[in-house]
């Protein structure tokens, strides 16, 4: 299985989403799992710590899933077990979510303050 379908296929254990649902997203865990390859110390990582990668990389992609429905103001929906509504503080939870799996995977970056910000 190639890295972006993993991410895919973990992006869609977190967000809830079954394959048709995530669908719509794949470029964005195409993207995600582009900024975590040009990270990368070494190509031979990417093989050896896949799962681990490719979870980092998903969480990310969740991350900007949460604030893109956020941003739509679609009102309350579910990703998974985390419910958004206006007040829920779902962006926080997905941001620590994202920041602790890109901590887990700093070593294999060769940056040890290895994250992903927004600008603001």
């Amino acid at each position: 299985m190639d890295f972006e379908w993993m991410v895919a296929e973990a992006f869609g254990a977190l967000a809830g989403l079954d394959e048709s649902e995530r669908l719509p997203y794949l470029p964005m865990c195409i993207l995600c799992a582009g900024q975590i390859k040009r990270g990368l110390i070494s190509e031979d990582v990417l093989e050896e710590h896949s799962r681990e990668l490719s979870y980092a990389a998903a969480a990310n992609a969740f991350y900007r899933y949460v604030l893109l429905r956020a941003a739509l103001d679609e009102g309350d929906f579910k990703a998974g077990d985390v419910s958004v509504t206006k007040s829920s503080g779902a962006e926080k939870a997905a941001k620590a979510l994202r920041d602790e799996a890109l901590a887990a995977v700093s070593s294999l970056t060769g940056e040890t303050d290895f994250v992903f910000r927004q600008v603001m």
